[in-house]
């Protein structure tokens, strides 16, 4: 055998051995069946079986890799969240600004009942 062949040969034995591996669990499983055995040990033969078939063809049962486009996504809130706050604000400055010099009134007077009564719409008669 050559030397570059080394590697493949060791990953293809050691994908036969779990191979066989999972043949043997399922093999078990089958047997927990006929002889009518709890659910909890067929389930766990399938299981062991499962793990063996993944750990055999890594490749097809790993998880998908995630899309480069995940750092632009939290450039994006990074704006999002500088435009909200941005407009947040911006609307308490307009309050601020209505409540110090704009028609909601002089906030150096000091109101009393009689002037509250005399300034609102329906004023109550006396």
């Amino acid at each position: 055998m050559k030397p570059e062949h080394f590697s493949r040969h060791e990953q293809y034995l050691h994908t036969a051995k779990q191979i066989e591996s999972a043949h043997r669990s399922y093999l078990e499983a089958l047997r927990a069946i006929e002889e009518e055995k709890d659910e909890a040990v067929i389930y766990s033969h399938v299981k062991k079986a499962n793990a063996a078939i993944e750990s055999a063809f890594p490749e097809k049962f790993s998880p998908p890799a995630r899309p480069m486009s995940i750092k632009a996504d939290d450039e994006k809130k990074g704006k999002h969240l500088f435009l909200i706050l941005a407009v947040a604000l911006g609307i308490v400055g307009v309050l601020l600004f209505l409540t110090l010099f704009g028609p909601t009134g002089d906030m150096t007077k000091s109101w009393n009942m009689d002037d509250v009564q005399k300034n609102s719409i329906y004023p109550k008669s006396q």
